[in-house]
Order: C-alpha cells, then sequence, then structure tokens
C-alpha cells in the first residue's frame, strides 16, 4: 500500500546551529529566522574624505565643419492611439485592454491557477492549501514560489476583480420539482437552496 506524507505536520527543519525549530512552510521557517536567529551586521565606518586628486584637463575636442546630423527619437513628440499628438507633459493614456496585463494578477499563471482551484476544480480551502504546500516543496531548491501562498490570498485576489457597474450580481433559488414519496421523503425534497 503506498504511502502519503501528510503536508500539515512541520517538516522543514531551522537550519541554525543548535536550534531544534521545524516549520510547516518555507516562509515560517524565513520568518522564525529572521526573529530568533537575526544576522547582526556592524555599522560602517564613519565616511572620511579623502584628500583632493590631481586632475590634468582634458582636451576639448574638436569641432569638424558639415552637416549636423540630428537623432530623429530626439525629436520625436508622443501621440495617442490614433497619432494625435499629446500636450507636453501630459501621460500616455492609460490602455483599457491591454493583452499583456493579468491586473489584479500578477502573471498569467497566477490567473489560470485561480480559474482552475476556483472554477473548474471547485475544492475546499484546505486542499488548495495543500496543493499549494505541494507546489512550494516542489519550487523550494530553486528559490521560488507558488503563484499563492494560500487560499486566503488566492480568495483576496479574486475579490479584488472589478466587474465593472453593469454587472450585477444575481440571487437564484432552487428546490427539486420531481415526485415526492407519500411516505417519509428526504428533507432536501422539500428545501429550498440559493445558488
Amino acid at each position: 500500500m503506498p504511502s502519503f506524507q501528510d503536508h500539515s505536520i512541520l517538516q522543514i527543519p531551522c537550519g541554525h546551529p543548535g536550534c531544534l525549530q521545524f516549520f510547516k512552510t518555507e516562509r515560517g521557517r524565513k520568518t522564525h529566522l529572521c526573529s530568533a536567529h537575526p544576522v547582526l551586521t556592524p555599522f560602517p565606518a564613519p565616511w572620511i574624505p579623502s584628500p583632493p586628486t590631481v586632475r590634468t584637463p582634458t582636451p576639448p575636442i574638436p569641432h569638424f565643419p558639415g552637416p549636423a546630423i540630428s537623432d530623429p527619437l530626439a525629436e520625436t513628440q508622443p501621440c495617442d492611439e490614433h497619432g494625435e499628438f499629446l500636450k507636453n507633459g501630459a501621460p500616455p493614456p492609460v490602455q483599457v485592454n491591454n493583452p499583456q496585463s493579468w491586473f489584479p494578477y500578477d502573471s498569467q499563471l497566477q490567473f489560470e491557477t485561480a480559474e482552475f482551484l476556483y472554477t473548474k476544480c471547485q475544492i475546499s480551502a484546505p486542499k488548495i492549501d495543500a496543493l499549494l504546500d505541494l507546489w512550494t516543496s516542489s519550487l523550494y531548491p530553486y528559490g521560488a514560489w507558488p503563484p499563492f501562498v494560500n487560499h486566503h490570498q488566492l480568495y483576496r485576489t479574486i475579490d479584488s476583480m472589478k466587474l465593472g457597474d453593469s454587472i450585477k450580481w444575481q440571487c437564484l433559488s432552487a428546490s427539486y420539482m420531481g415526485n415526492v414519496p407519500a411516505i417519509d421523503p428526504p428533507e432536501w425534497m422539500s428545501q429550498k437552496y440559493d445558488i
């Protein structure tokens, strides 16, 4: 029978000489290291100005007569998407439908992970945390992090999405509409459920 590893136990050692603490996540270990075993560095020595150095003057660059060559990029002026010049000092227009922007997500991977876990799989928060702990463990040797640290961060990111004023939240009530047994029907057949 295969053995399964429990990801809720403390598995990551502190690593500091003499410390016997273990942690569930690398983030917990780093927090512990910073608070329990801080690395103290001495203050830098005060700055003492060095004696002035004698510099020899550089000869001037000779000017050669002839036509001046101008840089075409130095004479450009910013414009909008229609080619109209912007006023001096005006910021560039905001791109509403920028395909490179995944806001409020940090990347396409973070968006697709949220969509997969929340919409397609619809798994529970503890299972999301277990998956993200596994993902963190696999990335630990590379010093990288998964798209989300835990389900709280996932839910906060999803909740921060702006859907616009035209989309209204709707609630739907559903109930069983089939034949109900006359004797001792199950409770769910007579209940209403809000979706």
